[in-house]
């Protein structure tokens, strides 16, 4: 378990920190299980290989932020038209809170990829701008929605207590996050 946070790039420094930069040779890489908190940057993930990452799996991630007026990440992923992203996926993920300046959760702030896709994720508060390369399905939205196959528009924030992501403890992915559905939620079994 990861803990990716980069509140020391206020948005005063001119600084564009990114939360985790890929390495240009990082090809069949697992991103899991990981907190992106408060990401004030270009990108929370950031691919570096102007000749393509290939296989990059991210899932069971929170992306979070307890103050998305100031802390405004661009896009999920960033892509600069030549950091391209191949055969990758994007799935199981939480995005709470999770803003680019006007409100908007791109999946890429820009670029290209090629046979990527996004399923069962889960965008509250985060207005999904674009899915721009992606093809995308099965997700939940608070807030937005798109029209995809097995998509669900939520009408509630459907969590136990959304203001205290990772609970009491402070340690996320356990039993006291806040950012857990309770059992009745229409996120449970989807």
């Amino acid at each position: 378990d990861h803990i990716i946070s980069s509140e020391r790039h206020p948005g005063n420094t001119g600084l564009h920190g990114q939360g985790l930069a890929l390495d240009p040779t990082a090809n069949n890489v697992t991103i899991r299980n990981s907190v992106f908190r408060n990401c004030h940057c270009t990108a929370a993930i950031n691919p570096q290989d102007s000749d393509g990452h290939q296989n990059i799996f991210v899932y069971n991630n929170l992306f979070y932020s307890d103050n998305p007026s100031r802390y405004q990440p661009s896009g999920l992923f960033r892509n600069t038209g030549e950091d391209k992203l191949n055969n990758s996926r994007f799935y199981n993920n939480t995005v709470y809170n999770w803003s680019a300046g006007g409100g908007n959760a791109n999946i890429f702030s820009n670029g290209a990829g090629s046979n990527l896709e996004g399923y069962n994720n889960v965008f509250v508060n985060s207005v999904v701008n674009s899915w721009d390369y992606f093809s995308h399905h099965h997700n939940a939205y608070y807030k937005n929605e798109w029209n995809e196959t097995g998509s669900v528009s939520l009408s509630y924030i459907p969590f136990t207590n959304a203001n205290n992501p990772v609970g009491a403890d402070g340690i996320p992915f356990t039993a006291d996050d806040g950012l857990i559905p309770p059992t009745n939620s229409p996120l449970c079994g989807a």
